[in-house]
């Protein structure tokens, strides 16, 4: 109840705030009289319902629940403050709430995080050319490249993720080249937020543009390292780099698009050798002509796995994705140990609403290896089955903007179980339905 009343309150205040329509009286306040430092305020409120019908095929918990109703509330609040042109200071805190959460795995780290610190960093940007600047940032904030497939915000989480370190910016022309050193941060339910001290993040991220191949091109080398790690029960510390090239591309003017990404995975975990590969490949088509812009598109996922359990590791690490947005929002499988085949197709149905409904097929790649959850963990071991049929899921969904601030979207989803899951343990197929109300200022 003190959550609801606190989200009303918020609701009201900022709805207040705009009550002149076009007017963003917190984006842009003076405090001096050149105008040059000034600061910023927003924040977002988001409250999701949330209805589970056999979750994770019917495995019940401690509880021995696997069916339950949950409403999930998340609160941002910024302040962003701009010293002149080159130095920027960015505070912001959260709140992450979820009512008792019974099914397997009681309530996890990206459900729910008392009153805490979301981001917390200082900018300095400096002009090197007419076209390029070079940026320093230092402190917690989020992190986020290409497609997120592997390092992302997280967004669908109710609690998002973010990271502690500094990182290296350079902007020239139309490439942005960025150099990072970053721990995770560790949620902690009723204590402050702290970083990882057993994992370091490391690497270089390059975006930009060909002209000769009229494409978005990323181009990224990313290294983690930790102290002490458990895969496939092998245990030691492990180095893992992983490098790899995005295309991104609009054919001409018949809406024709597609997208193509591949990495590789090298390293070390102990004693053992670390192979792992990743490649996507997607195209969408886009009628224009039509009121509906209807867009058809296919996507093709496949993520290594190992042969074999306890020997050299050929599993592709998901390493920090943004969750749900690329196997389905049902949130059941990752990108480790896996093949995704997806059909879908999105039209504008009325104003301001859009409508989606996509399937897809999931097997594993490697039979001798297991099937992995969306945040890597194993959720069915190798052993348990031979099959390398996982299942099929649907998913439909609908988002309507009620105005620039307010949105609202809702889903449904139905994963079938396949061979391996009734192989492997409960089979019960999964339905899922969603209720979302976000609002951001």
């Amino acid at each position: 109840m003190k959550r609801i009343f606190t989200g009303l309150l918020f609701l009201i205040m900022f709805r207040a705030a705009y009550a002149d329509g076009d007017q963003d009286p917190l984006k842009h306040i003076p405090l001096n009289s050149s105008g040059s430092i000034w600061t910023s305020f927003g924040g977002q409120f988001r409250e999701r319902d949330e209805s589970w019908n056999h979750f994770q095929f019917g495995a019940s918990g401690p509880h021995g629940v696997y069916t339950e109703n949950l409403l999930l509330t998340r609160i941002l609040l910024y302040q962003d403050l701009h010293l002149g042109n080159n130095v920027r200071i960015f505070l912001e805190g959260k709140g992450d709430y979820i009512s008792n959460r019974l099914l397997t795995g009681g309530i996890r780290t990206q459900d729910a995080d008392d009153s805490d610190l979301e981001a917390a960093f200082f900018d300095l940007k400096f002009p090197i050319s007419k076209s390029g600047h070079i940026g320093f940032q230092a402190g917690r904030q989020e992190f986020a490249f290409g497609n997120q497939r592997l390092i992302g915000t997280s967004d669908w989480s109710n609690s998002r993720r973010s990271f502690d370190g500094v990182d290296n910016l350079i902007t020239l022309g139309n490439w942005t080249i960025t150099t990072f050193s970053m721990r995770p941060v560790l949620i902690r339910l009723h204590s402050f937020d702290v970083s990882d001290p057993t994992s370091l993040l490391t690497g270089s991220y390059a975006a930009g543009f060909l002209p000769a191949l009229k494409s978005s091109v990323d181009l990224y080398w990313i290294r983690v390292d930790h102290t002490q790690i458990t895969w496939d029960g092998i245990a030691g510390p492990e180095e893992r780099d992983t490098f790899g090239l995005r295309f991104q591309h609009q054919i001409s003017e018949n809406a024709l698009d597609y997208e193509l990404e591949t990495a590789t995975q090298s390293g070390s975990l102990g004693a053992n050798s670390i192979h792992g590969f990743m490649f996507t490949g997607g195209a969408g088509y886009t009628l224009r002509e039509w009121k509906a812009a209807p867009r058809f598109y296919t996507q093709y996922d496949y993520a290594s796995g190992s042969q074999k359990y306890g020997q050299d590791i050929g599993t592709f690490d998901t390493l920090y994705p943004s969750r749900h947005s690329a196997f389905g929002f049902m949130d059941q499988v990752g990108r480790a140990n896996l093949i995704d085949l997806r059909f879908g197709a999105s039209v504008a149905a009325a104003k301001n609403l859009s409508v989606s409904l996509e399937r897809h097929a999931y097997w594993r790649a490697s039979t001798g290896d297991a099937l992995y959850d969306s945040n890597g963990n194993i959720f069915r071991s190798a052993a348990a089955g031979t099959a390398a049929d996982i299942g099929s899921e649907w998913d439909l969904r609908a988002r309507y903007n009620l105005d620039r601030h307010t949105m609202l979207e809702t889903g449904i989803g139905h994963f079938s179980a396949g061979t391996f899951i009734k192989q492997s343990g409960p089979s019960s197929d999964i339905n899922f339905v969603y209720a979302s109300t976000q609002y951001t200022f």
